[in-house]
């Protein structure tokens, strides 16, 4: 029997994929952070592993250059299994050993069995496209887990998560459906919401630097639990916002010295906007969202290397992002197409950014189009309240990329709801 080590920090995923795997006559262990992972996989090498990048402890990548310089491992399988906001890190990993990278958010159990099936019973490198980031098909949740799906055992449970005993025989209990997923979202939500929303105060009245980090893990964690429930109950809106919201918390973790009045204000706006979401998730209406391949950004600013930092961030998010230096030409591009966001640098030169804005809010169809303006760290806070107030937002350069796609999708929804009755 072929053995399948599991990777992962959620007892749902976890829970699901167990089934699945072992009802295709595979062994399945599991470990919820990096560190147990390399542990058990040197002890008890298995066959292949599917593993997800954003870890306790030790994060993905760290575990997969393990793997990959011990000599004992060397014929291991490896399968990215990762957030659809870290397509770049799921590459850059896929280039130091992985077999195959698929994205949580386009992936369903027949599909990565079906990769698992060609990496073991096959040959070669399985060649996985990267679609458009869509909302996840299966991601996060806090405990407790729905009655009748219960958290998997792990090779070393995390110590600040609670685990429900397992049940005699899981494979036999019925997997919850949809609306069983819905109604335990709505139940357990604001709670979660609650937690959330203190840890986000936290972080922003705490400035000690190791305080902060402390709280973006508890925050991180949270999040990741409550967007895998949104994710199961098919509320694309609040399952996507938290997954970027998810890889922005976790790359500011690995990234400490992006932690500023940018990146803190996106969290907090992003979090407050999170529970707009869970409110309308009662509703019997589908929660559909736009592609955000099919989605159209104008990106005004006069510096070239800002420009192209922006429109490469906005290619990330694989958003379809227009640029000019020019605010006239601006204006002509914004009164021949239609754009879903505007992105203005502040300071420019002949018609600044400021000017620029109030043409376009004179133009009818963009009246109510989401505006982020672009400044420098310095400005932030002199700008920051006067933006907020008229409904738009404001981001920092340099960008961080992950934060301006939280922020656009924040502002990108925002809009969308404000359209529906």
């Amino acid at each position: 029997m072929k053995k399948i080590f599991l990777v992962e920090d959620d007892p749902i995923v976890v829970e699901i994929y167990r089934r699945k795997f072992e009802r295709e006559n595979y062994q399945v262990s599991v470990a919820t952070d990096g560190l147990a992972a390399m542990r058990e996989i040197l002890l008890n090498p298995p066959d292949l592993v599917i593993l997800d990048l954003m870890l306790p402890k030790f994060n993905g990548a760290d575990v997969l250059k393990f793997i990959r310089t011990n000599p004992a491992l060397r014929h291991t399988k490896i399968v990215i299994f990762s957030n659809a906001y870290m397509t770049e890190v799921a590459l850059d990993a896929a280039k130091i050993g992985a077999d195959a990278s698929i994205l949580k958010s386009s992936c369903t159990p027949a599909q990565l069995i079906s990769i698992v099936k060609t990496l073991l019973e096959g040959s070669g490198v399985v060649e996985q496209p990267q679609p458009h980031v869509t909302p996840l098909s299966v991601a996060p949740t806090p405990p407790p887990a729905p009655k009748n799906l219960v958290p998997a055992a792990s090779t070393e449970a995390a110590p600040d998560r609670p685990t429900a005993p397992t049940p005699a025989h899981p494979s036999t209990t019925a997997a919850p459906s949809e609306q069983q997923y819905r109604q335990d979202l709505l139940q357990t939500g604001l709670e979660a919401l609650t937690v959330i929303r203190e840890l986000c105060t936290n972080l922003i009245h705490d400035p000690e630097p190791q305080a902060r980090l402390l709280q973006l893990k508890s925050l991180h964690r949270q999040v990741h639990f409550f967007t895998v429930r949104a994710g199961l109950a098919h509320c694309e809106r609040l399952a996507h916002l938290g997954t970027a919201l998810e890889a922005l918390l976790f790359e500011l973790q690995e990234r400490p010295t992006h932690i500023g009045d940018s990146t803190i204000k996106t969290i907090e706006t992003a979090v407050q906007f999170l529970g707009e979401l869970l409110a309308r998730a009662d509703s019997n209406e589908p929660d559909r969202v736009t592609p955000t391949n099919l989605l159209a950004v104008l990106v005004v600013d006069d510096e070239p290397i800002s420009n192209r930092a922006l429109v490469s961030a906005l290619n990330r998010a694989n958003v379809k992002a227009t640029s000019t230096a020019d605010s006239a030409a601006a204006l002509d591009l914004s009164q021949n197409h239609r754009y879903d966001l505007l992105l203005l640098d502040y300071m420019m030169p002949g018609m600044d950014g400021l000017e620029l804005y109030r043409k376009l809010r004179a133009l009818p169809r963009y009246q109510k189009t989401p505006v982020i303006f672009v400044t420098s760290a310095t400005d932030f806070k002199a700008q920051h309240t006067e933006i907020i107030a008229r409904g738009d937002d404001i981001i920092t350069k340099p960008i961080l990329p992950i934060e301006l796609a939280v922020k656009s999708l924040t502002l990108i929804f925002k809009s969308q709801l404000a359209t529906r009755p």
